[in-house]
């Protein structure tokens, strides 16, 4: 089992020259599973697909804020003995890519945003709903139909389903997480190069949530994805992969 300081991964080998690696981190009640094939293997590049504390194979448990996942993940770098990655995020990870480009920018070379936001406007009910059993078929039911806003994310949910087995104590410290977070007067900070994909029918974190971080994040590039939801990855992989390589190759190579 592919283990690094409790952190399960799994590694998809692409570098046939050095070159700075890729940590995929997911999002809310995911795991590396999260991530479709097509981002886990892009080409020329060593991508490290993660379990965050809590979730899927790793051990410990789920932070209670976005920032307490830095240090598991200067960790992870430790152990793989690296210094620098690219970190890649989709919704809840790329709070966590942001918020760690900020705190450690020497141990991050770049972030990709996926279905992110600088802040996550979420309601106490809405939140509540996650925090026990009874209630968590009921809000487990809301989020798909949040997440269903193409045909393509509603055949994406029907094979994979979301995880109604996940406890529900991981769902609410997950979501709480996000609720915490809000980096919006920190954004002009992160001098690093950054990749933002945004799904013009994403009914989760809004469009505009993300073009609100393109246009203050300096070196910040954003790609419109007039078709798709918050489930982009999933329901467009091939696009997606090849916009992140034509970004890595920018920056890069």
């Amino acid at each position: 089992m592919p283990y690094i300081n409790d952190i399960y991964y799994i590694k998809s080998e692409g570098a046939d020259v050095p070159k700075t690696p890729i940590i995929l981190i997911h999002g809310v009640g995911g795991t590396h599973l999260s991530w479709p094939a097509k981002i886990r293997r892009l080409p020329g590049y060593d991508v490290y697909a993660i379990d965050l504390p809590g979730h899927g194979k790793s051990k410990g448990t789920a932070a209670q804020t976005i920032q307490q996942y830095n240090p598991p993940l200067i960790n992870f770098l430790a152990g793989l003995g690296l210094y620098r990655a690219i970190f890649i995020g989709h919704s809840m990870g790329s709070a966590i890519a942001m918020q760690f480009a900020l705190d450690e920018p020497d141990h991050t070379a770049g972030i990709g945003i996926i279905a992110g936001a600088a802040s996550y406007h979420i309601g106490t009910g809405f939140l509540q709903e996650f925090r026990s059993a009874l209630t968590l078929p009921v809000a487990l039911q809301k989020l798909k139909k949040q997440l269903s806003s193409t045909p393509a994310a509603q055949n994406v949910l029907e094979e994979k389903h979301l995880a109604a087995s996940t406890h529900p104590s991981l769902w609410y410290t997950d979501w709480r997480a996000c609720a915490r977070f809000d980096i919006r007067n920190r954004l002009s900070q992160i001098k690093q190069p950054v990749f933002i994909a945004a799904g013009r029918l994403d009914q989760v974190v809004p469009f505009q949530s993300s073009a609100f971080l393109a246009n203050q994040i300096p070196q910040a590039v954003l790609m419109d994805y007039k078709h798709s939801g918050h489930l982009l990855a999933l329901e467009e992989p091939d696009q997606l992969s090849m916009d992140i390589q034509q970004f890595l190759n920018t920056h890069y190579v």
